[in-house]
């Protein structure tokens, strides 16, 4: 019985296994070891285990070796050069042999995890790529006139749902649209590419935030929600501003309310719809306002609200007070003191975190 359950463990295991003294050596090993590290049954019985290993990994694995000689189990994944020089990335869980309370040596399974390994390793790169491709969508500061149109954008992870986009559409008119994928990773930065691609190519001279916001709403319906049994949303703010008529025409879909700042006042823009991709055939309200001299106009996620306050409301009233005290700076030093002031513990957000600052200088 005893024999029969030595090799249903050790002989027939279907990862390498394998006995080693207290120096080392290879006292007893299974066939997967011969085929994992390419070296014949009499070439293991006279070697150790460590010149399996590349040098600078040799002192790790001895002091992990070390440590289960006095006792203790661990697991954890390196990588072994076989005889043939190839590189096989393997994952070890190493138990002491204890007999009588006294410990003879070690017992490793080593598991090949080469695919696996090669497969993260693919996918990093693919989500590495996506990410750069996200970060060329998002546009470079603008800089007109008495017009001046900078980002910031934080992804919680290393694709965002959050995106935006501005551009200048003629003399005197620039649009700034913002969104917010329901949820955040790589299924919600998929809709926020395909979403703001969308947008990018509808900045027309003759757009008007109302139609925008209706297009974008068929296109995010049609490609994600018609056939989809776990429907998704999308809050977005879009506005077009006239700089000499001093027009802000906008339209709210959901998302924070932005904010309008003023020397004599303070605006909000307020959600005037549901969020894009619900209904296909939704109809979208829009507002006009108009302001007088220098304004500054921001549009922000919710990420960005929270990582300030605990809920919009409260942001929106901390943020006025902020907005108030820095209205004479220019619109680089507003967004510089923006990114320093954002709290400590960024790196450890759980949502993604864009703003947009507009400053629109007197004339």
């Amino acid at each position: 019985m005893n024999k029969r359950f030595y090799e249903s463990l050790f002989l027939h295991n279907p990862n390498a296994c394998y006995l080693l003294d207290k120096n080392g050596k290879f006292l007893d090993f299974n066939e997967n070891t011969i085929k994992l590290t390419g070296y014949a049954k009499n070439e293991l019985v006279e070697m150790d285990f460590l010149p399996l290993f590349e040098g600078r990994d040799q002192s790790y694995i001895t002091e992990k070796f070390q440590s289960t000689l006095k006792g203790e189990k661990s697991h954890f994944n390196t990588k072994i050069i076989t005889k043939h020089h190839r590189e096989v990335f393997i994952h070890i869980t190493c138990v002491p042999v204890l007999i009588e309370n006294n410990i003879y040596g070690v017992v490793g399974i080593a598991e090949d995890i080469t695919n696996e390994v090669i497969r993260k390793k693919e996918q990093e790169h693919e989500l590495s790529i996506a990410m750069q491709t996200q970060f060329s969508l998002l546009p470079q500061p603008l800089t007109s006139g008495s017009v001046h149109i900078e980002g910031v954008y934080y992804p919680s992870e290393l694709l965002s749902g959050d995106m935006y986009c501005f551009a200048k559409l003629d003399e005197s008119r620039y649009a700034l649209s913002i969104l917010d994928v329901m949820g955040h990773g790589v299924t919600s930065s998929l809709i926020a590419i395909a979403s703001i691609s969308y947008l990018r190519g509808q900045l027309t001279p003759t757009v008007n935030p109302k139609t925008l916001m209706e297009d974008l709403n068929e296109h995010i319906f049609e490609l994600f929600n018609l056939r989809s049994a776990v429907p998704t949303f999308v809050t977005a703010l879009s506005l077009v501003i006239d700089v000499d008529k001093k027009i802000i025409e906008y339209t709210n879909a959901g998302h924070p309310p932005g904010v309008v700042t003023t020397e004599q006042e303070q605006l909000l823009l307020p959600s005037l719809n549901i969020p894009l991709g619900l209904m296909k055939d939704s109809q979208f309200k829009s507002k006009t306002i108009t302001f007088a001299g220098k304004a500054r106009v921001i549009l922000y996620s919710d990420g960005f609200a929270e990582a300030f306050s605990p809920s919009i409301s409260s942001f929106v009233t901390q943020f006025s007070t902020c907005l108030r005290k820095t209205f004479s700076f220019n619109n680089s030093q507003f967004v510089q003191k923006m990114k320093q002031d954002l709290p400590d513990n960024r790196m450890k957000q759980t949502d993604d975190l864009s703003m947009v600052s507009m400053t629109i200088e007197k004339q």
